[in-house]
């Protein structure tokens, strides 16, 4: 047999094996159009929980009837998805079908960094400072900010604060919790943080009655800096509770009154 020939029956042999694929992948897409939903399968990335699998099957009938018994091909995954990341607690989901006909669904949650207490209403504000409300039955244990928050939002409002000024104070906020958390020091030793009509800072240890007057979040590491020095060298010298406030929000300044 001539080189020529045995080339001619390995292409020969290599398009039987080609067609022979194509024609079974076409019978198993031809038996998929016909498979139905069997059930949904809800997995998580995290281990707490803001919503939950009975709340997640919810949101599908809700929006699309009873997944259970349609066709595989007729579910639009993206429609699906897009619903489920509408919800406030959820960042992003991941929809697909398999061979066993289940719709599975891969929730990742928002991780709230904050909690904002506006009077009675109550908001979460994850890292990147998209703000949502409250999960009634699901407490979370972050910082709580309260007082004077200048947002302008409604009590079921979710997103990212509505004005750029909203914005950055956010954003400064939030890199400033990052501080505390990041020190190991700051963060369990700050009880409290409120917010004055200016869009200060006033923060209260957890022990002693000094305020520290903060100011705007910003200079984190610095004005931190000198709370340290205030408990380093200013606090020894007095007695207990001597001083009533600590302003530490100007620059090389640390002005302690009864």
């Amino acid at each position: 047999m001539n080189v020529i020939v045995r080339k001619a029956l390995t292409i020969a042999a290599l398009l039987l094996c080609i067609t022979a694929f194509v024609a079974i992948c076409g019978a198993r897409s031809r038996d998929r159009m016909q498979d139905t939903c069997s059930d949904v399968r809800v997995s998580f990335k995290e281990s707490y929980r803001f919503v939950d699998e009975d709340e997640v099957k919810h949101i599908l009938e809700r929006n699309f009837g009873s997944y259970v018994g349609q066709r595989l091909d007729s579910m639009r995954l993206d429609m699906v998805e897009a619903a489920l990341n509408s919800q406030s607690a959820i960042q992003a989901s991941e929809a697909y079908v398999t061979d066993d006909g289940y719709l599975n669904l891969v929730i990742t949650q928002r991780k709230p960094v904050l909690r904002l207490q506006m009077g009675e209403t109550g908001f979460y504000a994850d890292e990147s400072g998209f703000i949502f409300p409250l999960q009634p039955g699901y407490p979370y244990m972050v910082p709580v900010v309260d007082g004077d928050i200048s947002l302008n939002i409604d009590a079921d409002y979710k997103g990212m604060a509505p004005e750029e000024k909203g914005r950055e104070w956010m954003a400064s906020l939030i890199g400033m919790l990052r501080y505390m958390e990041d020190s190991k020091v700051w963060a369990e030793n700050i009880s409290q943080i409120h917010v004055d009509e200016k869009d200060g800072l006033m923060l209260y240890p957890r022990e002693g009655r000094e305020v520290f007057i903060f100011g705007y979040p910003t200079d984190i590491a610095a004005k931190f800096g000198r709370v340290e020095n205030y408990y380093k060298y200013i606090k020894p010298e007095k007695d207990e509770n001597y001083y009533r406030t600590v302003n530490v929000q100007f620059e090389k300044q640390i002005i302690c009154k009864k």
